[in-house]
């Protein structure tokens, strides 16, 4: 369900982008994920048992990511930097989310 609402925060952006002169066309949207199975059930269009009652919102992230209006990957929990903003962390992993955004070149988060 959180991917299918990244992908319609995704499709404003790149509307809103276009409306701005930054066309987006031909190049996918990237959005990173930590839920595989979102994934392969974003990407494949088998369908089994468990599978058989998706919701409307799930048709319409396949449709777009077949589309390749936008490329759904994988990434580990622990890169996520979004977590930093979300999730309460520990003081060791607050001190690397915050060498992490600095190495984004969000200056003068890490003194």
């Amino acid at each position: 369900m959180a991917l299918s609402w990244g992908v319609r925060h995704g499709l404003w952006l790149r509307q809103f982008l276009g409306d701005i002169g930054l066309d987006q066309e031909g190049m996918p949207t990237l959005i990173l994920m930590d839920n595989v199975g979102a994934i392969e059930l974003a990407k494949d269009m088998r369908h089994c048992p468990l599978t058989k009652h998706i919701d409307v919102s799930h048709h319409f992230l396949r449709q777009h990511v077949t589309a390749r209006t936008f490329d759904v990957t994988h990434c580990p929990s622990h890169a996520m930097l979004a977590d930093g903003l979300t999730k309460p962390l520990t003081a060791r992993c607050s001190i690397s989310w915050l060498t992490a955004l600095d190495s984004c070149g969000i200056e003068g988060c890490v003194r």
